[in-house]
């Protein structure tokens, strides 16, 4: 075999794809555009009219098809047959220019081909782009020079430039004679099977299948929500995938590596970017001043907001004026609980032996700064020598804990150790500005509002009545708005069972949203201390380490950031509803039906279920029939004990019998469903079904006696008869 003399490249889903899904849903871009209706207000146009004029652009370009003389046409031929809309203010040059300036403007380039074309460069090797596209040569040639592709005047061969196409073979022909080369030194890749591969070997030229830029399901997934303006799902899906592919992982990266991307770019980022924006757009219609968003959750948040107020002010400067500064506020559960704590009531320091978080004394009293050696006495008197500091609590030796934190030589420590911890957090709110006036509001993850409830009794404190918080999520099972303030929930539980988006598993994992999808450089806050300049600054934990942590952490926020910057650029940016409906559905695909692909790449993550991540498992492992043996007593014994509380307690609230525990030694059961074999699978099945019934019990409780007596009756009247 000869020595490849010539490599060429396909231009369009090759080298370079566009921000929409499907290259047509450009041309509704281009009307929206040229009647002065992007982002469908202010304007005597609508839908309407915007899809009126996208296909008659579409049945022009079939229409100078089926006219063409050779074997290729141009876009002065599509606009020769385009109807006249002189009656709407459009002519049909301006069209023409204004969608070369659309294209250009919707292109972005595929990382892993330009890494290769460069290379192939500085190994001395001859690139050339060959592409069937009625675009003229140099919008094309100024579209690959914007992406970072090198483009030598005779190194771009077009199709309506030359009169030819791949499709026929001919263009091929013409690219050998150009080069001085026979077919089997010329190498050709594109995506095309008719043009790219099939017109390659029609006339002998070696030829690669890219299939890189081909949608994949969660982007696919986009294009079916529900929607009256289809070409606005496609924007961002077309987003996803542009930043999916722009993303440039090394030579060689493991498939575990793609697979994060893909989930950053097509799950992740859609969910955090709309949240984030629907907070800005809420914020700047309220006239807020300051957003904080709250480690650790939201530092990718944070970065998110400025991305978006980049991309926004490039297309909305007016709109993104009038959004809030973003300012990242340090704290988090451990940091705020102790210092709400005024006294010792139950109520008021339940964070102490909180359901599902170790309940070790030594994790106990970390909670409240303090250490079981020091308190070695009291422990003792209550039942607690040093051997049990590192047991887990429950029944009788919990409430016996109880009675040692209400102790009279343990009470005081506890709440002059809250007295102090207030004094320096009032300090540090105080110094960042949330004394100052109720110009501003929290951006978090969410879930049960309870480390807003402790936030609002410290400002309250202080003389500040205000608080408003945005959460991406907001639980059933939250605090009462009369002891959190004012909060606003981007996806609200009992609103997503309703409504057949999958989202329900989404609060039945909350630790892959606040743990692995907002995942921080930095440990958690464990409070604040003054420093010798006067100012106040979080004391952190230290990160706990892992191999995979770092190059995740790097795909999450740069994905997440690129993301954002795009879609603010975008028109999508504007139909808050289109995008809301997009990151749901993603979101629920993920957490609900990952592939073995997905939750391989995610398993590695450890979750923790306490304030001061003193116990941690994966997110998801591989489960063995003994592994489910366990999770099923588990269930069992969860129902006798719901049984016997119904019976000794009357009306009292029973926990969820089909909660996901950290004590089985993972946290996400599909995604450790999806890493196991068939039998795992068929108990998943089992486990959705108790789930269904537990929550229908009713309607499951009384289908068998409808129909019965639909029988009893039928019977009856066949009697009669």
């Amino acid at each position: 075999m000869k020595r490849t003399a010539v490599y060429s490249f396909d231009v369009f889903d090759t080298c370079l794809v566009r921000t929409v899904a499907r290259p047509t849903d450009a041309f509704y871009l281009l009307a929206e555009r040229v009647l002065g209706v992007e982002g469908g207000g202010g304007c005597r146009f609508g839908r309407e009219e915007v899809s009126e004029l996208a296909r008659a652009r579409i049945e022009a370009e079939r229409a100078a098809h089926r006219r063409r003389s050779g074997e290729e046409i141009s876009l002065a031929d599509i606009y020769a047959e385009l109807p006249d809309f002189s009656a709407w203010g459009v002519s049909a040059s301006a069209m023409q220019e204004a969608e070369v300036a659309l294209e250009r403007d919707l292109m972005r380039p595929v990382a892993a081909v330009r890494r290769r074309v460069r290379a192939l460069r500085e190994a001395g090797a001859r690139v050339v782009f060959v592409s069937d596209m009625y675009l003229p040569k140099d919008a094309l040639r100024a579209m690959l020079v914007s992406c970072g592709y090198e483009v030598p005047e005779d190194a771009l061969y077009v199709s309506s430039d030359l009169g030819l196409t791949k499709r026929s073979g001919n263009l091929f022909k013409h690219v050998l004679a150009r080069e001085g080369v026979s077919a089997a030194e010329l190498l050709h890749c594109g995506d095309g099977v008719e043009s790219d591969f099939l017109g390659a070997r029609k006339v002998g030229v070696r030829a690669e299948l890219f299939t890189g830029a081909q949608l994949n399901r969660f982007e696919k997934a986009m294009l079916r929500v529900p929607t009256d303006r289809p070409w606005v799902t496609s924007q961002v899906a077309g987003i996803a995938r542009a930043v999916r592919l722009g993303f440039d992982l090394p030579e060689g990266a493991e498939d575990e590596a793609r697979a994060s991307v893909e989930i950053a770019a097509s799950v992740v980022a859609p969910l955090l970017a709309g949240f984030v924006l629907w907070v800005l757009e809420d914020a700047r219609a309220r006239a807020l001043k300051r957003l904080y968003f709250v480690a650790r959750d939201g530092q990718v948040l944070h970065k998110v907001a400025r991305a978006l107020r980049e991309g926004v002010t490039e297309k909305r400067p007016e709109a993104a004026a009038r959004y809030p500064e973003a300012r990242y506020l340090y704290g988090s559960r451990q940091a705020w609980y102790l210092p709400s704590a005024f006294s010792l009531a139950r109520d008021e320091v339940e964070f102490i032996l909180l359901t599902g978080q170790s309940s070790a004394p030594r994790h106990n009293l970390r909670r409240l700064n303090l250490t079981p050696e020091a308190l070695e006495a009291p422990l003792r008197r209550h039942g607690f020598p040093p051997e049990t500091w590192e047991e887990q609590l429950t029944g009788e030796a919990a409430e016996r804990f109880w009675r040692f934190v209400e102790d009279p030589e343990v009470a005081p420590r506890i709440l002059a150790e809250a007295e102090r911890a207030r004094e320096v957090a009032l300090a540090y709110f105080e110094q960042e500005g949330l004394l100052a006036d109720d110009h501003w509001a929290l951006v978090d993850v969410g879930w049960t509002l309870r480390t807003q409830a402790s936030l609002k009794k410290l400002l309250a404190a202080k003389g500040q009545p205000h608080l408003l918080g945005y959460y991406l999520g907001v639980s059933k099972t939250r605090f009462s708005a009369l002891a959190y303030g004012q909060a606003r929930a981007y996806l609200l539980e009992e609103v997503e069972d309703d409504v057949v988006s999958g989202v329900r598993t989404l609060f039945q994992n909350k630790g892959l949203i606040d743990q692995v999808f907002t995942m921080a450089d930095h440990g958690s806050t464990r409070g604040y201390a003054c420093t010798a300049s006067g100012r106040v600054e979080p004391v952190l934990s230290p990160l706990p380490a892992h191999p995979k942590r770092e190059a995740f952490l790097r795909t999450i926020q740069g994905v997440a950031e690129a993301f954002a910057l795009e879609l603010g650029r975008s028109a999508a940016s504007l139909y808050e509803r289109e995008l809301r409906a997009c990151a749901r559905l993603v979101t629920g695909m993920l957490i609900a039906r990952p592939t073995r692909r997905e939750a391989r790449a995610l398993a590695w993550a450890p979750i923790s279920d306490d304030p001061n991540e003193l116990r941690a498992a994966p997110l998801a492992k591989a489960l063995s029939a003994r592994d489910l043996y366990r999770i099923v007593r588990d269930v069992g014994a969860r129902v006798q004990r719901a049984r016997a509380g119904r019976a000794a307690a009357g009306s009292r609230t029973v926990p969820k019998l089909f909660y996901k525990d950290l004590s089985w030694g993972f946290s996400w059961l599909e995604g450790s469903v999806a890493l196991s074999g068939p039998l795992a699978k068929v108990a998943l099945f089992g486990f959705h079904t108790l789930q269904w019934a537990s929550r229908e019990k009713k309607a499951v409780a009384s289908t068998p006696i409808a129909w019965w007596q639909r029988l009893r009756g039928g019977w009856r009247t066949w009697r009669r008869a």
